[in-house]
């Protein structure tokens, strides 16, 4: 560049360079083969998985500049994150079905199952845009967080949607019983999502050294739970009207194995409701010193299994 002074600089000029011989004092070894080992760490506003992407890059240039010597990647931490985001993914597929099993199962309107599954990766966006914001990057903490929140996510929209069908089924029009089933339940919705809140919350602000690492998971989770309460108070209603509750939701069909399926599982639910409500709940209430003792009996068990030797 015109008007820079540039200088060579040689190693006598800095250090006194001798041809001599030195006794090992660390060895290093891969595959019985001595070895120089080089480990690189990323920096803390970048990823692992793309700084090993550019090291292994590097790496294969080195190799072809220089054939005599043999490179070989001994570990990454590449592979444990993606194990750990495939294994996110995989909780994320498992709670998606799991959630429409359950809901086809009570709800038995499928228009209102796809409702609630849109929460999740809705609440899972927004919370990965916080993340961006916060500057954290995608670890086994916040991988951690959110595989907790997969089941946290659908609570909020569920009973928002099963007190809007129950609305719907009275006979109410769909915009009205989304407006009335949100506003009814909005109460205990709160409620569930501030009990998250306040447990998970204080683990972001702990001090010292633990508080640091523990910072990343605790915010993803409150966040990832305040966003789920957002979207059953707006993208569930809105849902629910325009789309899952148009029309009244019809009794199960028998013509199908679908629906002989959810049928029978009705009639077993039904069964059981009436069995503990006609007799186990009046003898319960009937022998109220059995049922203390018996649970006071159940939770000191409880607790003695950890004291049980593995």
């Amino acid at each position: 560049m015109p008007g820079v002074t540039t200088s060579q600089a040689h190693v006598g000029d800095v250090a006194r360079v001798m041809d001599g011989f030195v006794d090992h004092r660390l060895i290093s070894t891969v595959g019985n083969h001595d070895s120089v080992l080089v480990y690189v760490a990323r920096d803390s506003d970048s990823d692992t998985v793309s700084t090993t992407k550019a090291l292994r890059s590097s790496f294969l240039d080195l190799a072809k500049k220089y054939p005599a010597l043999a490179f070989q990647e001994v570990g990454a931490d590449n592979e444990f994150t993606m194990q750990s985001i495939n294994g996110v993914l995989q909780n994320l597929g498992e709670g998606i079905v799991l959630t429409a099993i359950v809901l086809l199962l009570f709800l038995h309107v499928w228009r209102s199952a796809i409702v609630v599954l849109i929460a999740i990766p809705a609440s899972l966006l927004a919370t990965f845009f916080v993340v961006w914001m916060l500057g954290f990057t995608i670890d086994v903490l916040s991988l951690m967080g959110l595989s907790l929140t997969i089941g946290i996510l659908v609570d909020d929209s569920i009973v928002v949607i099963e007190n809007i069908t129950r609305h719907r089924e009275m006979g109410k029009h769909a915009e009205d019983a989304a407006i009335a089933g949100r506003s009814e339940i909005g109460g205990a919705a709160i409620a569930i999502t501030l009990v998250d809140v306040v447990v998970f919350a204080p683990i972001a602000f702990m001090s010292g050294i633990i508080g640091q690492y523990m910072k990343e998971f605790g915010l993803v989770i409150v966040c990832a739970t305040l966003f789920s309460l957002l979207v059953s108070f707006t993208l569930t209603p809105l849902l629910a009207a325009k789309w899952a509750v148009l029309r009244r939701p019809r009794p199960v069909s028998n013509r199908n194995p679908l629906g002989r399926t959810v049928g029978a599982f009705l009639r077993w639910f039904e069964w059981v409701k009436v069995g503990y409500h006609d007799h186990y709940l009046p003898r319960a209430l009937r022998r109220p010193a059995l049922v203390f003792f018996g649970s006071g009996a159940l939770v000191v068990a409880a607790i003695g299994l950890l004291f049980v030797p593995l």
